[in-house]
């Protein structure tokens, strides 16, 4: 008889099913806000516990995202970060786990929030089974317009590939101190941020056979 598949990978408790898995990980300055021990550390420490969970016979990669490239006045601001270019999925060895999480220990989260070139990346190039993808959901000043794009360009990406990405996503509650420094009158308030936030990520899990949670 064939063997048994591997147990499923979990982070902050969703399961992340099949051989291949990719972190799609928020790493925008709001992710830190004004208290570091907060959002980015949490994240941080449960990547590291659920890469421990990864057997040998899965792959994995990680990809944080911030801003879209140049967008930031003055800044070379990158739309996203793996180990190495090109990016590519690695055999879950202790010693690939080990690299990924020392490099994802020195990240250093800048700049907004715009996921699209990243998503791209993941079903263009790492195409993974399984997919978690977090945020605060502070979309680039949390213009209402931000919060449909990441779902809209899922879903068509899914389609191209025959609906075969397993997607969970993670709800980072932001800190409503630091949104509300940032807010200006073409905003969003710092009420709606929250909600919007939720319901974009929900429906993203819900329609892609995966599961939703916020953190708190």
């Amino acid at each position: 008889p064939p063997p048994p598949p591997p147990p499923p990978a979990t982070f902050l408790g969703l399961s992340l099913d099949g051989k291949s898995v990719v972190y799609l990980l928020d790493a925008s300055s709001s992710m830190q806000g004004k208290d570091p021990n907060a959002n980015w550390k949490r994240q941080l420490a449960e990547l590291s516990t659920s890469l421990a969970g990864l057997t040998e016979e899965k792959e994995f990669a990680v990809v944080f995202f911030s801003s879209e490239e140049g967008e930031r006045a003055g800044e070379i601001q990158a739309p996203y970060q793996v180990l190495e270019e090109p990016a590519k999925l690695y055999p879950a060895t202790d010693s690939n786990k080990a690299r990924t999480i020392e490099w994802a220990n020195s990240v250093i989260p800048s700049g907004g929030t715009n996921p699209t070139k990243a998503i791209d990346l993941v079903f263009r190039q790492l195409k993974p089974e399984s997919l978690v993808f977090t945020t605060d959901g502070v979309f680039n000043k949390a213009r209402k317009l931000m919060y449909s794009i990441p779902k809209d360009q899922i879903a068509k990406l899914q389609r191209e590939r025959g609906n075969k990405m397993t997607i969970s996503t993670v709800l980072f509650a932001p800190d409503p101190d630091f949104i509300k420094a940032g807010l200006d009158e073409r905003d969003v308030s710092r009420l709606e941020i929250e909600v919007l936030a939720r319901k974009s990520m929900k429906d993203i899990a819900m329609e892609n056979s995966g599961e939703f949670k916020i953190v708190r």
